[in-house]
């Protein structure tokens, strides 16, 4: 499979190179998936130029590290709407 790959943070342009021994096409996506525009930039980058969707394996998470209460709300609905 060629691959579409996602992420927040410019770490993500150095995928291809990382995966070129691999002999697929990598496109890095760099995208704020919490929101609704960057879904569907995720979902544009993958069908533009005619490119099917075979498979999807979708693995968008964050985590954080301390007590609930102790936490921030903001943090905590960013995670929602990550997940939502």
């Amino acid at each position: 499979y060629d691959l579409v790959v996602a992420a927040g943070g410019d770490e993500i342009h150095d995928v291809p190179a990382r995966l070129a021994d691999t002999g697929m096409s990598v496109q890095p996506v760099q995208v704020d998936l919490r929101t609704p525009e960057g879904v569907e930039h995720l979902f544009q980058s993958t069908i533009e130029g005619g490119r099917v969707l075979s498979a999807a394996a979708l693995n968008a998470g964050v985590g954080r590290g301390d007590m609930f209460l102790k936490g921030d709300l903001g943090d905590d609905l960013s995670i929602v709407d990550l997940n939502v």
